[in-house]
């Protein structure tokens, strides 16, 4: 988020505008026919900065009433407003393929190249016959014709594609683990009140030797008191996970989501483990007195990372498959060396162009 002048506006839209203006600076460089293209291209460029100034977006004064907070959160969840600029830009940049002069478009060859590896992964037929493609434009003696500007339009189509879809599964799995959280959230609200309200329930998990008739009688707030040191072992134990998430330009709130997720199963585990011990159930953990309960709750709250590790291998996966291929750290695989059908419609040499598709073989 970036604040100025009392309005907080996403991340993302200060990088839709960078797009923006930058597709519209290769746009001026582009030949003046055919017409409909340029049409295209500011359409879509417009289509883009008008969903990137929506007024659901900003949030004016100290908070912009709960409203407008209630219609961010809306935007937040579906990612509609995100997925319409970029679909919009995405169009404009395979429109400005048709129209840019041929240096300019085998100056973004390799660029294309490493969007396929990234895209496409090793058992995709279309990925090797892709590179292909670009391999054959690539020296500076092969022509690049309309129909080889129609190619490339399609290689980049498919690119964007794969990518929006690794965008809106990474937000997918973010709200699923929302919702997961928030029901989380709930049970250890019910459970702490019960535990407010009733002394023989909170008894489960006092001390060993205090009773109703003693001083060691655990007080109202003891079950959230637990929850809360489970809690806080739980996040602790986030922080070392964050450094998986250098590299990733945007998370989709994956990480926060993911902390928050952590601190509520910390609280569950320290709360079951407390429970489960001190009500003698688990023998081969002693049962404490004292302050030591909360040094258990404290061991099982961290423990919390045997059950979320999945969910983090899981976060990983989702957010590699929506990562930029200029994000630090990215690694595509290798295309592997199979034979595929050949799929180019750009032919070598005299520049003919075929028109074969898979469905031929």
């Amino acid at each position: 988020m970036i604040a100025a002048m009392g309005v907080i506006e996403p991340s993302w839209v200060a990088i839709v505008r960078s797009t923006a203006d930058s597709l519209e600076a290769e746009l001026k460089r582009c030949r003046p026919v055919p017409e409909a293209d340029h049409i295209t291209v500011r359409e879509c460029i417009s289509e883009a900065r008008a969903q990137a100034a929506r007024p659901g977006l900003t949030v004016a004064g100290r908070f912009g009433g709960p409203r407008r907070l209630w219609k961010r959160a809306g935007l937040w969840w579906t990612g509609q407003d995100v997925d319409r600029a970029w679909g919009a830009l995405h169009l404009a940049g395979q429109a400005l393929l048709q129209i840019q002069t041929e240096a300019v478009v085998k100056a973004q060859l390799a660029d294309m190249a490493a969007s396929v590896v990234l895209a496409f992964p090793g058992s995709d037929i279309r990925r090797k016959d892709y590179l292909k493609t670009l391999q054959l434009l690539a020296p500076a003696e092969r022509r690049i014709g309309p129909a080889d500007q129609a190619q490339l339009r399609i290689i980049r189509q498919g690119c964007d594609s794969t990518a929006d879809t690794g965008h809106a599964d990474a937000r997918s799995f973010r709200n699923g683990l929302t919702v997961v959280g928030a029901l989380l959230a709930v049970v250890l609200i019910a459970i702490a009140v019960m535990g407010w309200a009733d002394t023989g329930f909170r008894s489960v998990f006092a001390p060993t030797g205090a009773t109703s008739s003693t001083r060691g009688l655990p007080g109202a707030w003891y079950v959230f008191e637990l929850e809360l040191v489970g809690s806080i072992a739980g996040v602790t134990g986030a922080v070392f996970a964050m450094h998986n998430y250098s590299g990733f330009q945007s998370a989709y709130g994956l990480p926060v989501v993911q902390t928050l997720l952590k601190s509520g199963t910390g609280a569950a585990t320290a709360l079951l483990g407390v429970g489960l011990v001190q009500s003698g159930i688990i023998s081969t953990v002693k049962a404490e007195t004292g302050m030591g309960v909360f040094g258990l709750a404290v061991v099982f709250g961290y423990a919390q990372y045997l059950f979320t590790r999945l969910v983090d291998q899981q976060a990983q996966k989702v957010l590699k498959s929506a990562s930029s291929r200029n994000a630090p750290g990215t690694t595509p695989e290798v295309a592997p060396g199979a034979d595929v059908p050949d799929l180019l419609t750009t032919a070598p040499g005299d520049g003919t162009v075929t028109q074969t598709t898979w469905l031929d073989y």
